[in-house]
């Protein structure tokens, strides 16, 4: 029995590409590394990989300063069977860092739960957010 699985891939506003299906206009190669967690469970990051090319170092730069958020779908595919493929995971992370060397460039991702390291979500208190804010710094409970 051969297993083929296949990534779909959602970066911010641009459209959705995958690296399965080289025929298809949405392909796009790249690798997703999966999910590493430590041992208390509050450190879930994952890598992307794509080929470096003066195609992808520009978008990737942007992602990065602007820390876009992905979507990563694992899939595992059933080619000339109906349903073709089977959803087998969804990732969804913030980009927080990346680089490249001479032949890849890499994005890593962080889980968008993980509001303390990745300092998600970008809020600022607001008098539609909270109510009245104090115009002083004596406060009474």
């Amino acid at each position: 029995m051969e297993l083929i699985f296949g990534n779909t891939l959602q970066l911010s506003t641009l459209q959705q590409f995958q690296n399965y299906a080289i025929s298809d206009p949405n392909f796009l190669p790249f690798g997703f590394s999966g999910t590493v967690q430590d041992r208390q469970g509050d450190n879930v990051t994952a890598t992307l990989v794509f080929p470096n090319t003066s195609l992808t170092r520009p978008w990737v730069t942007a992602a990065i300063d602007g820390k876009w958020l992905a979507v990563v779908e694992v899939k595992l595919l059933h080619p000339g069977q109906s349903p073709a493929e089977t959803l087998l995971y969804t990732y969804t992370g913030q980009v927080t860092a990346g680089g490249w060397d001479e032949i890849k460039v890499t994005m890593e991702l962080s889980t968008v739960l993980d509001a303390v390291g990745g300092d998600i979500p970008f809020r600022t208190l607001s008098q539609e957010l909270v109510g009245p804010l104090p115009t002083s710094q004596r406060l009474s409970l």
